[in-house]
């Protein structure tokens, strides 16, 4: 915790967002609980700090969002209290009607993780105020009280824009899964035999790349639910990126379905003794097309590229690997296991590539500027 605070402090990021939300509830919760205190009875000035802390979410939009279905279930909840005390009066059994129609209301996906709070509520009002008008007044004056200032409090210090952020996140990504891919390229084209621990740290490497690119997705998602209702100002194409990002990350990880492949085909070709006795002049075509898809991924990741001079660059990977493809190199394969070792290496670049071709005809602009 401390580690927490500290770097919250410091520098700006996921922590100093969690502190000021943190001061931000503390200040509207005092903030209601004494409005509260001054202007209604001892009997529902709890519900003040209550709400505020219920209502104050990470962003902006949660918040306003939470607190339209929190008033909803309060309007719900005290709606039957009021109906079923002033009516039957309080018994053991209209609590029991009032609890049951309360789940029943809940379940209205409308309402959300909220739906719990028209019980809740339904029962303070009833059981409490029994049922009485005048209580239930209080007690809504009391709940909007905290609500409102949960949201002037969010409002007065709305969350940073991180935007920023996001497109870091899908840079590094790229440039993660480009360095894998410049590796293997390096190590393919060296006479040295592949060694089992690099193989392994590639497989690794991809993997643990896959997992952040499913964080970063995460990200973007909050990044774009905090532009949301947001005040603060942001960057000019803040919009388009945020839009384009989850794209970008999807080719990422795409691309590293297509690695990992490459990875276990290498992997295999090792123990077998199959690589060792690949033509160097394969090796070396096929080193030097996965620098090439490389440099491809690079482009596409850039903030402006031109769509001709991508085309082109695909166009001519794909000449290699229909070059890798033919029969240039067949007569020098001495087994079908050396053959068809080939055939997957160059079947794994392929669909690589053709990834790459497909989001390039699709016209989606990738890169986190577009293009």
């Amino acid at each position: 915790m401390v580690r927490h605070c500290v770097r919250g402090i410091a520098s700006s990021g996921p922590e100093r967002d969690d502190l000021l939300l943190q001061a931000k509830g503390v200040v509207a919760a005092v903030a209601a609980w004494m409005l509260a205190k001054w202007l209604l009875p001892p009997t529902v000035t709890t519900f003040a700090p209550f709400t505020a802390l219920l209502i104050l979410q990470v962003t902006l939009y949660k918040s306003f969002r939470d607190c339209v279905q929190y008033l909803t279930a309060m309007v719900l909840g005290t709606a039957l209290a009021a109906g079923l005390g002033e009516t039957v009066g309080v018994h053991a059994w209209s609590l029991a009607v009032l609890i049951l129609c309360a789940l029943a209301i809940g379940k209205t996906q409308r309402l959300g993780y909220q739906g719990t709070q028209v019980s809740v509520i339904g029962i303070f009002a009833f059981s409490a105020g029994h049922g009485s008008i005048a209580y239930i007044g209080h007690l809504v004056a009391s709940v909007t009280l905290g609500a409102a200032c949960a949201i002037v409090m969010h409002l007065a210090l709305a969350p940073a824009r991180r935007t920023g952020r996001s497109e870091q996140v899908v840079e590094t990504l790229s440039a993660r899964a480009q360095h894998v891919l410049v590796t293997i390229a390096t190590a393919t084209a060296s006479a040295e035999a592949l060694d089992e621990k690099d193989l392994q740290d590639w497989n690794d490497q991809c993997t643990l790349i896959s997992a952040d690119a499913a964080a970063a997705l995460r990200v973007i998602d909050e990044e774009t639910e905090n532009s949301r209702l947001n005040p603060r100002r942001s960057l000019p194409d803040a919009r388009r990126l945020l839009v384009r990002a989850p794209s970008a990350i999807t080719v990422v990880d795409r691309a590293l379905w297509h690695i990992q492949s490459i990875v276990r085909s290498l992997s295999y070709a090792a123990r077998t003794g199959d690589y060792d006795l690949l033509p160097r002049e394969f090796l070396d075509d096929y080193g030097d097309l996965l620098r090439r898809s490389a440099d491809i991924l690079d482009e596409f990741m850039r903030r402006q590229h031109d769509p001709a001079d991508l085309d082109a660059a695909l166009r001519e990977a794909d000449d290699r690997r229909q070059a890798l493809e033919s029969s240039s190199h067949h007569g020098r394969f001495d087994s079908p296991a050396q053959t068809a070792l080939r055939g997957s290496l160059v079947t794994d670049i392929g669909r690589l590539l053709h990834e790459l071709r497909q989001t390039a005809e699709r016209g989606t602009p990738t890169g986190p500027g577009g293009r």
